[in-house]
């Protein structure tokens, strides 16, 4: 499993975002009804570029396809 943390500085306010790797194992992907996943779907990563995302989408996939010694993006 790949952990990253990014830190975002600012005189109002701070940001730390984690990344994860993790293989799928079993079950259903689904919605997390009242929670931060209003729609979950799997997509090809030829896909990604036309969808609506954050930026941490594409930190997340320069990650695992590069797989950085120390295990973070950028600096």
């Amino acid at each position: 499993m790949t952990a990253t943390t990014r830190s975002v500085n600012s005189p109002t306010s701070r940001a730390l975002r984690i990344v994860y790797e993790g293989d799928i194992r079993a079950g259903e992907l689904r919605n997390e009804t009242d929670g931060s996943t209003d729609l979950a779907a799997w997509h090809p990563l030829t896909d990604i570029e036309q969808l609506d995302r954050v930026d941490l989408v594409d930190i997340g996939i320069e990650l695992w396809r590069t797989k950085p010694a120390l295990g973070r993006a950028r600096d």
